[in-house]
């Protein structure tokens, strides 16, 4: 196994712990977690940077803003009618 990074990007949020994973696949999968996890919080619009035990960034996730919090009071009583 190889040990991955999880860094948020610009704030300069480091992880110098990591986590073991079986691939980079593996890695990919954990970042896109993390994001969403962190959706709709301050690090919003930043993104996850996956760096191997090597140092090399081998993903880039963004993390995204909550849609519904940014929409116009029409455009979410819409949103919410839709099934």
């Amino acid at each position: 196994m190889r040990r991955y990074f999880f860094h948020v990007s610009k704030p300069g949020l480091i992880d110098d712990v990591g986590e073991d994973l079986p691939t980079a696949a593996h890695a990919r999968a954990q970042a896109v977690r993390v994001a969403k996890e962190l959706e709709g919080t301050s690090l919003a619009g930043l993104a996850v940077c996956v760096a191997d035990q090597d140092g090399n960034e081998i993903a880039r996730v963004p993390i995204p803003f909550e849609l519904a919090n940014h929409l116009p009071l029409k455009a979410r009583a819409r949103a919410d009618t839709v099934t």
